[in-house]
């Protein structure tokens, strides 16, 4: 017999009540008919629940279960009418096993009326709620900070926090949320940066470390960029790809992403002992562990190494999540739409074939993934 909640709980009414019934054990069945056929009573007395897909704009879809007779069909055309949707469709499989294993589709005995805030499902279903329209942007500031509360890294709600919070006004409370978009996955090592030059633009990928409210970079005093970086405003780009959007029409292909654009006036880092702390910092955003197995650099290294510091004071946040914004009349469509997900896998380390024997390999490079942390 089942093993949930719903199921001890109904038994447990029933013989308090002193009622009557019978239990049927039978494998799980998918249709109406046979369920009723095992139960003996008519078609008509059975309910169907099925769950539908109700697409109420281009970026709010909700789910919906809809209970009818066993003898009925459901009328979508109904179910369009009162939520004011463009499309409503049945929900593919996939999702309906998820929402019934999140207990959704208990009904009011099980999860389904008190199910975890912080279940995944749970907190997309407070973002469609939040679609508006709101009176201003403070109460859409309101309204996101209670569903990060539920979760406290999902990029979109704090990217929309975020982006309500500077609109109201309230741009120091916004950066908080602008750098969570970026805590909820693997940090790049990496970023492009980018300024106009004599000769025109120029965009080069550079290692990078965030120190507090700074963002730090390094080369030669020679390099073009680093030197026009001293006396002209740099663009930083740091850029986190999740998935490969695929949509049923071809205009409509996208990809989830993260991304942070900093703009600002960069200014030399001098004191040695600072530009030696920043490289250190540096290093640590690359391979954490790594300094303390090193040899430090010497004061002629330091001074030929140049060390750029701007700071976050003008930054913008781009997100997008979930899967394809397609056209109401694609929906019905027969061709495959989802998200491809993208992940980096680090290899095994290659050792320097000048390496003396004997040397191991060190455990933060034998394991070695990026740490989950801010942008």
């Amino acid at each position: 017999m089942p093993d949930h909640d719903t199921y001890d709980r109904l038994i447990s009414l029933l013989d308090s009540s002193s009622v009557g019934y019978k239990l049927i054990d039978h494998e799980p069945e998918g249709t109406t008919e046979a369920v009723s056929a095992l139960r003996g009573h008519p078609v008509s007395e059975a309910a169907k629940c099925i769950v539908l897909r109700v697409k109420v704009d281009r970026r709010t879809t909700r789910h919906v279960l809809a209970v009818v007779p066993g003898d009925r069909r459901v009328d979508l055309d109904a179910v369009k009418a009162l939520f004011a949707a463009r499309y409503v469709g049945f929900s593919d499989a996939e999702t309906a096993e998820r929402l019934r294993s999140l207990g959704y589709l208990q009904g009011p005995g099980g999860r389904g009326s008190g199910a975890d805030p912080k279940d995944k499902v749970g907190v997309a279903r407070r973002i469609a709620e939040a679609a508006g329209p709101f009176p201003d942007h403070a109460t859409v500031a309101r309204v996101y900070r209670e569903i990060a509360d539920l979760d406290p890294q999902n990029p979109l709600v704090n990217f929309r926090l975020a982006d309500a919070l500077l609109r109201a006004g309230r741009g120091r409370e916004s950066v908080d949320y602008f750098r969570r978009v970026t805590a909820s996955g693997p940090r790049t090592a990496e970023a492009h940066v980018g300024l106009a030059t004599d000769d025109g633009p120029v965009v080069i990928p550079m290692l990078y470390a965030r120190d507090g409210d700074r963002v730090l970079l390094h080369g030669s005093p020679a390099s073009r960029l680093l030197r026009g970086g001293r006396a002209t405003e740099l663009c930083v780009t740091v850029t986190l790809v999740d998935g490969l959007v695929l949509a049923r029409s071809a205009f409509h292909h996208s990809m989830n992403y993260r991304s942070v654009v900093v703009i600002g006036q960069a200014t030399p880092v001098a004191d040695l002992d600072e530009r030696r702390a920043a490289l250190d910092a540096l290093v640590e955003h690359i391979v954490p562990g790594r300094t303390a197995d090193t040899r430090e650099p010497n004061d002629k290294e330091l001074r030929g190494t140049l060390v750029l510091a701007l700071a976050l004071d003008e930054a913008s946040v781009k997100v997008r999540t979930g899967p394809p914004l397609d056209e109401d009349e694609d929906y019905d469509l027969a061709h495959w739409a989802g998200v491809v997900p993208v992940t980096t896998v680090f290899g095994a380390p290659e050792p320097d074939p000048t390496l003396p024997p004997g040397v191991p390999v060190p455990p933060y490079a034998a394991g070695y993934r990026r740490p989950r942390a801010a942008v």
